[in-house]
């Protein structure tokens, strides 16, 4: 019975790596931000940061966005406090990034 069905595994096999290292890859990206969501004093503190590698604001910006925007659920993980779910609206995922990017942790 095996004998008939050896082949499948290696195409599942292939498949397995390819799906979750495509995963990878993709989660391993620069998140976008849509920065209209935020104002134009968030926008220059985070951008000067980021270009000028400065380790402490960003976490002085990483923390100011998650207890101003950010609860924690009975599991532990980081929830909107508004519920909002809006593609570009990831201000802290973004500083979290560039904060491993820097190894500033």
């Amino acid at each position: 019975m095996f004998k008939k069905i050896h082949w499948l595994f290696k195409y599942y096999f292939f498949a397995f790596i390819f799906v979750f290292g495509t995963a990878y890859y993709l989660m391993s990206l620069e998140p976008k931000v849509n920065w209209s969501f935020y104002s134009n004093d968030v926008q220059k503190v985070v951008l000067d940061a980021v270009t000028e590698k400065k380790c402490e604001a960003l976490k002085m910006s990483y923390n100011t966005e998650l207890t101003s925007n950010f609860k924690q659920d009975i599991f532990g993980f980081n929830v909107r406090k508004d519920g909002r779910s809006v593609k570009g609206l990831n201000l802290l995922s973004y500083i979290k990034y560039h904060l491993k990017k820097n190894n500033c942790y």
